[in-house]
């Protein structure tokens, strides 16, 4: 079952930490860091894929306020 209020973000953007950690969510673990791999590794790896799987299964409400990356159509 589609969650209504899907988070989008891991489809479209990934978010840099200061030290260069690469996260799809603000609430899972990096999926590199842009320092040892390419924007277009870090994008395409392994890691990433399975983090995108969990935010597909993810049910939580999202820890950033008035995120624009999800869905809110009913």
């Amino acid at each position: 079952m589609k969650n209504k209020n899907q988070c989008g973000v891991a489809l479209s953007a990934f978010i840099i930490k200061d030290k260069g950690d690469v996260y799809l969510c603000r609430s899972m673990e990096p999926i590199g860091n842009i320092k040892e791999s390419s924007p277009e590794e870090l994008w395409n790896s392994k890691k990433a894929k399975e983090i995108r799987a969990r935010i597909a299964k993810c049910n939580l409400p999202c820890k950033v306020l008035n995120c624009n990356y999800i869905n809110h159509e009913k």
